[in-house]
């Protein structure tokens, strides 16, 4: 089956609400990335990693217990995982390269698809360009990592309005090695002026299971957080079945 064929993919945001939307992988550079339609706005009850400093870097995990609510089994069942570098996210921690290292001997190995990738204020503030690349391994993976990342699938506007495109940042696609990709979030075309001071939350998805991750910010005003879906409530978790049994269906029409 070829990765580029599009997939039925189901959302569940705070309110509950089921989301179809048609995934598609981010392949070439763009210079606004795009808003989508509809768009949820940022989800309240995603899951972030407790991290823990230590020396070099910190540690993390999705702990069955966190409250308010614990992120689903596959992010659970993860445990703890390592980073070298600074946390990629907020002015008091600095700008440069973090790897995050999930192939820790006490659970699964991989971050899984579909964990969520939430990049913030990667505008033009302070008389500088924002920028934050990332990239990855995928040590089970059959095939090389290209295109591993999805478009957004929730954007929240400055100050929590409706975004417009001249906030949204753009996109720069490198290929190396053995077709290996990586991203740049960049702000190079976000419109920025006098009274003007975007400040959005772009939430994008995995398609492959990592590794490893990098992440490497240019300046620390912009930042980059991972988070995972919660348990879903009893309904949700039906509507996501009947999901999967669509993307299931999808697929063995398209090998055929």
């Amino acid at each position: 089956m070829s990765k580029s064929l599009p997939c039925f993919a189901a959302l569940i945001v705070a309110t509950g609400t089921f989301v179809s939307t048609q995934a598609v992988p981010l392949t070439t550079n763009l210079t606004h990335l795009p808003i989508p339609s509809p768009n949820p706005g940022v989800p309240t009850n995603l899951v972030n990693p407790v991290y823990t400093p230590v020396a070099g870097g910190f540690t993390g995990i999705w702990s069955p217990t966190t409250l308010p609510q614990p992120a689903q089994p596959a992010w659970t069942n993860l445990g703890t995982f390592s980073a070298t570098g600074p946390i990629p996210a907020g002015t008091i921690n600095p700008d440069g390269s973090t790897t995050f290292d999930f192939r820790g001997p006490s659970g699964t190995g991989v971050l899984p698809v579909g964990s969520i990738f939430r990049f913030g204020d990667v505008d033009r503030s302070g008389g500088g360009i924002e920028q934050i690349s990332i990239s990855g391994t995928c040590a089970i993976c059959a095939f090389p990592l290209v295109d591993f990342l999805e478009e957004p699938f929730a954007v929240r506007g400055t100050g929590g309005n409706a975004p417009t495109v001249a906030e949204m940042p753009g996109l720069i696609v490198t290929n190396g090695l053995f077709g290996v990709t990586s991203y740049t979030i960049d702000a190079t075309n976000v419109i920025h002026g006098i009274g003007i001071n975007p400040n959005i939350a772009v939430l994008l998805t995995n398609n492959m299971p990592l590794s490893t991750l990098t992440v490497v910010r240019v300046r620390n005003t912009g930042s980059f957080s991972l988070q995972a879906p919660p348990i879903p409530e009893p309904a949700s978790a039906a509507l996501i079945g009947i999901g999967g049994l669509l993307v299931l269906a999808r697929r063995r029409n398209a090998a055929e």
